[in-house]
Formats: structure tokens, sequence, C-alpha cells
């Protein structure tokens, strides 16, 4: 089964994990920060989602910050219309940036396509050879 972390600040009651949840994935789902970047480095999600309303500073960081412990795929949603801060969230490390509200059709075709990807990397880094143990 394909883990997703959901990093939001709405953890209570959230409607979006229940959708991910009844679409077969295993969603683990995390507060901004501290606990998010634990979080990241404790479950190995397949994707990480970032759930934000307005892209502001933090989110950007959070980005760049998951981005320098891992290569998990970041899909962010976001209800900021702003392409400028859409590109640099991209910049910061998100793979996607989709804008809320989204389908969940589009969502699944992304979270699969993700989940396709970094599956295929983990399987390729699996299968390199090139690493030879120091013999002594």
């Amino acid at each position: 089964m394909r883990r997703i972390l959901l990093v939001d600040t709405h953890i209570s009651n959230n409607e979006l994990s229940k959708v991910i949840v009844a679409l077969g994935y295993d969603v683990r789902v995390s507060q901004k920060g501290v606990e998010a970047l634990k979080t990241v480095k404790n479950s190995h999600p397949h994707v990480i989602i970032l759930n934000t309303t307005i892209l502001d500073e933090a989110d950007l960081q959070m980005c760049a910050q998951i981005r320098q412990l891992c290569q998990t795929p970041i899909l962010v949603l976001s209800a900021d219309g702003d392409t400028g801060k859409a590109i640099n969230a991209l910049t910061s490390g998100a793979d996607v940036v989709l804008p809320k509200p989204v389908s969940n059709r589009i969502l699944v075709a992304h979270l699969e396509t993700l989940s396709r990807r970094a599956q295929a990397e983990l399987d390729a880094a699996a299968q390199d050879t090139s690493f030879q143990p120091l013999v002594y």
C-alpha cells in the first residue's frame, strides 16, 4: 500500500485525508513544522501532500526543508491563485502545485504518477550494482 503524508494545519476533521484513504492509500496526517519533518524521516512516505490555503514563506521553507531530507515527491494543494507563488513553491522543492478545489480524479492521477515515479527510483537504486563494498 502506498503511503501518503498529508501536511496540513487543519488536521482535525480533515476531509482530504478521508478522500485519500477511500482511494486506497495509507495516509499519515501531520501538522506543519517540526512535526512534519519528523514524520517525513520516520514514515518514509511515497508522496507528500502539502495542503495550504495561501502559499506563504513558511510553506516554501517547508518544501525546501523536506527536499533537503529526501527526494520524495511533494504535491502542493493551494487555494492561492498566485502564479508567482506557485513558481516559488516549485523552485523551493515542490514537484506539482495544484489549485484548490481539485477534482478527486485529477488528484488521484497526480498521486499515481508521483507514486509510480518514486517507486521506480527506489527500485533503480536497489538494483544499482555500481556500489562495491571495500574489501581489505
